[in-house]
């Protein structure tokens, strides 16, 4: 668990710009520019007219380019993205964050980097100054219980046999991130994330993740397939805690399908830009007003 105040900004937050799943990994092979350190914005979504305009960004994983073990280039990106802004930015790491290292070690990289006016979070809180009270912001990966579809060891299994996540992430002591490791690390998200959502909080509360959690928010253009499972989660009884914790929205990502909807009274919203040239409804970054 990581408890942090979030980075100051200029000003209370009252405006919200979220987005996820810019997969500059993909998008720079496309891009004869290539990255550089100074233009990772190019690679990303146009967020030209929108400086001055938000009080926090929100990114909801999946960001950098992943070429090395303990890549910080999802914060080399919200780092000049906050810059261009104007304001603070908080990233929860998705799944694509681990690739290319051990599950341990990359999740310590980013926890422990540091970038100007960049938090991270994974079962960490943090705080922001909002009118009347904190906005508190509880940010986990969140990953999967493989059990959407019915029959969590079939979706482990279907995991394992397809899914990249478990050829290009590995374990600091050896061998593949397993589902079962995935399994494993979305049991601490969900009992975290269920401790702090009943503590009383008097501001706003805002939980992000990178994964889905809810089959309800489910991208349409696959629907259910034996891959689902991997995706997303029916987390209820989380929802039904945020619901009670009367939380402002759940922003999420990882399925590449920007949404709005409503589940158990509880804001499920995404602006996912996806793969070049797949479609995922983007419509730009969201907004939320606090």
């Amino acid at each position: 668990m990581v408890e942090k105040r979030g980075v100051a900004g200029p000003r209370p937050v009252s405006t919200i710009l979220y987005f996820s799943d810019i997969h500059i990994e993909i998008r720079e092979r496309e891009d004869r520019r290539g990255w550089t350190g100074i233009r990772p914005l190019a690679l990303g979504p146009d967020l030209s007219g929108l400086a001055g305009t938000a009080d926090l960004l929100v990114l909801a994983g999946d960001i950098g380019r992943m070429r090395s073990r303990r890549d910080v280039s999802t914060l080399h990106y919200a780092e000049q993205a906050a810059a261009y802004l104007g304001c603070p930015a908080l990233v929860v790491p998705g799944n694509h964050e681990y690739y290319r290292g051990s599950f341990e070690d990359e999740r310590d990289a980013l926890l422990a980097a540091r970038a100007a006016g960049v938090t991270v979070l994974d079962r960490g809180e943090a705080r922001y100054a909002c009118e009347p009270a904190s906005l508190r912001v509880l940010g986990a990966t969140l990953w999967t219980d493989y059990a959407v579809l019915g029959d969590p060891g079939l979706g482990m299994f279907e995991a394992g046999r397809t899914f990249e996540d478990h050829r290009l992430i590995t374990r600091r002591g050896g061998g593949p991130f397993l589902p079962r490791d995935a399994l494993a690390e979305h049991r601490l998200a969900r009992a975290w994330l269920a401790q702090k959502l009943a503590e009383p909080h008097d501001g706003p509360t805002l939980v992000v993740t990178h994964h889905v959690p809810h089959s309800a928010a489910r991208n349409p253009v696959f629907g259910a397939t034996p891959l689902s499972p991997a995706f997303d989660s029916d987390c209820g009884d989380l929802i039904a805690a945020a619901a009670r914790a009367k939380v402002l929205a759940w922003i999420f990502g990882h399925h590449h399908w920007s949404l709005e909807l409503e589940v158990g009274g509880v804001r499920l919203v995404s602006a996912q830009l996806g793969y070049p040239g797949e479609n995922t409804a983007w419509n730009g970054p969201g907004v939320l007003r606090v």
